[in-house]
């Protein structure tokens, strides 16, 4: 990629593009009102004066039981068995744009702002909703599914998580201290 990312908060009214997916395009049309409610925040991306595409940002509460993972569904303490997360609603880039590794870029992005934002506040996991086709492509950027069952049984959006705690020596000593 032969030119510089610029990421910012939409201020507006944003400009309409094509990813190829109608769903995440009719998305798109309801991101400034969603961002007047504080449902979520949608960021635009480009370079120069050029639209590449756009991004939006909320968060979700997830029970422990909703989770396959036996690492995931042990932690269970006296406050909750809740999780929230940052979830990505979607990641959009032009049909144009696309192949030329923008969305890597922007997905790599998210994820250090995920990691800056779970040590502020009590955020655990990056969560999203991939749709089936681009499963692999979370999957290589290291997102695992929320519930198997989702994979298994060919969901057209399947469930997916990427922890946001890198170090769990911390965690995993309490653990083993009250065991």
């Amino acid at each position: 990629m032969g030119f510089e990312l610029k990421i910012q908060r939409i201020s507006g009214n944003v400009k309409p593009l094509d990813c190829g997916n109608d769903a995440v395009n009719k998305k798109l049309n309801d991101a400034y009102y969603a961002d007047l409610l504080r449902q979520g925040y949608t960021y635009e991306v480009s370079a120069g004066s050029i639209i590449l595409g756009y991004y939006m940002l909320t968060f979700r509460k997830y029970m422990v039981t909703e989770w396959s993972s036996d690492e995931i569904g042990s932690y269970i303490s006296g406050l909750s068995t809740d999780f929230f997360s940052l979830h990505l609603q979607y990641i959009m880039i032009d049909k144009n744009y696309q192949k030329k590794g923008i969305g890597t870029v922007v997905l790599k992005h998210v994820i250090s702002d995920a990691k800056e934002l779970s040590s502020e506040l009590p955020i655990r996991f990056l969560t999203l909703d991939a749709v089936s086709d681009k499963y692999k492509w979370y999957e290589e950027r290291g997102f695992l599914p929320i519930n198997d069952e989702d994979v298994d049984k060919g969901s057209l959006e399947i469930r997916m998580y990427l922890d946001c705690m890198d170090d769990k020596s911390e965690l995993d000593q309490y653990i083993s201290s009250i065991i």
